[in-house]
């Protein structure tokens, strides 16, 4: 078959009609891209509009992640899941005015969301990260709450007395262990992110000479112990800091800087006097005051008041603000109260006044050797300061007729804080307590053990002592949980 030859007027005429199709081909790949684009920023195509809040994409484009509520890292179940039930109380509620009891409760470990992803799945390298409600606040939209929380735990005295050291004393006879006297309560100092004790004693080591009453110096293992069982941060401020003089405080210091636990109420010169303690866990900060009443008559050395923080009510006011300045809440540790006395004095309920009105958020008392009831203040700001006029002995070698100076106590309170709109707010609560009793036997054998577990060889009747304990501390408290 002869093949059709393409004359010049039909190769014109194909040249034409290949360039129409291209042409209707643009028009149409352009309509098609500007209903896509319609599409794409009509709100009903916004899929994160129906999303629920805590799973929308932030104005980056990062995705927003749900806090789960539960267990944190450490498999520690959270204070406000432990506590349910359990009413707040506000410190200081800012601009916002809201009551404590509006806010929401924790949901419980099963009431974690999974993060929201974006658009483009790459965006994510691995599975989806949930992190624990104890270490990362929460990363709502703009204009909505985020809210993140801590558990401060305190203690009371740690006055190593000779039966003590000699008690703790190694097989070598050379160092000392007192790791022992804390393994059955060491949990409650380890569950809290933040635990605060009153370092009674001064700890300047062997090198000065071990010493008792009345004038204390400790074997230096008293702070790696305390280190061991949980504790954070010590007070210093208390009668007994200038027993053994500038040197042993000096050396005292260097230990606990040694081991990274913070002091405070004790300084080794001005400039660390002013240096701010201030604790920061989960996006809290905690800044902590230390006063003592006197130091048992001895004068601090001329030219160095930096030693020792004495109570001074002007001082206390001024520090107390300008701390609040650089922390979202206060707590102060005051070495006052009468020793062997059960209840707070007009002095200690006077300065616990003064604290708050200042802007405390948290009063820790010590000196009387016994317990003190625990309660909440008005703070003339609208909310509540927690004070707990006196947490007794933790650990010391009195004893008496009654069993009293050898009880103590961990205190525990879930400090929360909320941002809405740039305003923040500090909640304080729920607050839970768990005596403690110091057991040894003719002087020897110093264990700090719960005091639910003392036994009859501990001290006749103990269950009726726990009742009258219970009682004690409820009596300005009774929402207080206790065991």
């Amino acid at each position: 078959m002869t093949a059709r030859r393409h004359t010049p007027k039909r190769r014109s005429r194909a040249r034409w009609l290949n360039t129409w199709i291209i042409l209707l081909k643009l028009v149409l790949l352009l309509l098609l891209a500007s209903c896509s684009s319609a599409g794409k920023n009509h709100p009903s195509a916004n899929n994160a509009g129906s999303l629920p809040q805590a799973q929308r994409t932030g104005n980056a484009g990062s995705p927003q992640q749900a806090e789960p509520h539960g267990p944190d890292a450490s498999g520690h179940q959270l204070p406000s899941e432990q506590m349910q039930g359990e009413r707040g109380r506000s410190s200081d509620w800012g601009a916002l005015g809201s009551d404590p009891r509006s806010l929401q409760p924790e949901p419980s470990k099963r009431d974690s969301a999974a993060p929201a992803r974006p658009d483009d799945a790459s965006a994510f390298i691995g599975p989806p990260f949930a992190p624990s409600a104890k270490s990362m606040p929460h990363t709502n939209s703009p204009g909505e709450q985020r809210e993140s929380q801590l558990t401060f735990a305190a203690v009371g005295d740690v006055l190593i007395h000779r039966t003590i050291y000699q008690d703790a004393r190694t097989s070598d006879r050379q160092r000392f262990d007192f790791r022992p006297m804390f393994a059955k309560v060491q949990p409650w100092l380890q569950e809290a992110d933040i635990t605060f004790a009153n370092q009674e004693s001064i700890v300047g080591g062997q090198s000065l000479g071990l010493s008792d009453y009345p004038a204390f110096n400790s074997p230096l293992e008293v702070a790696e112990a305390l280190r061991d069982a949980g504790v954070d941060i010590v007070s210093m401020a208390n009668n007994h800091v200038l027993d053994r003089g500038e040197k042993a405080i000096r050396a005292s210091i260097a230990e606990w800087s040694k081991l990274g636990i913070e002091y405070v109420g004790a300084y080794a010169s001005e400039e660390d006097r002013a240096r701010p303690r201030i604790m920061e866990r989960n996006g809290i900060k905690l800044a902590f005051l230390a006063y003592t009443y006197d130091t048992n008559g001895i004068q601090t050395p001329e030219g160095k008041p930096y030693l020792v923080r004495r109570i001074d009510r002007a001082v206390i006011a001024s520090d107390i603000v300008a701390a609040r300045t650089q922390a979202d809440a206060v707590a102060v540790s005051l070495h006052f109260g009468k020793e062997n006395e059960r209840t707070p004095n007009a002095e200690q309920t006077s300065l616990a006044q003064l604290c708050a009105a200042s802007g405390a958020d948290i009063v820790i008392g010590h000196h009387p050797h016994v317990l003190q009831p625990i309660q909440w203040i008005d703070n003339n700001r609208g909310g509540k300061t927690l004070v707990a006029y006196s947490l007794g002995n933790f650990l010391a070698a009195q004893r008496s007729k009654d069993p009293y100076n050898r009880i103590g106590g961990i205190l525990q309170v879930v400090v929360k804080k909320t941002v809405h709109n740039g305003n923040s707010r500090i909640a304080l609560g729920p607050v839970r307590f768990r005596p403690t009793y110091i057991r040894f036997t003719d002087w020897r054998g110093y264990r700090v053990i719960p005091l639910e577990q003392a036994t009859t060889r501990d001290m006749p009747e103990p269950s009726r002592v726990l009742s009258r304990i219970r009682s004690h501390m409820h009596s300005r408290m009774p929402e207080l949980s206790l065991p």
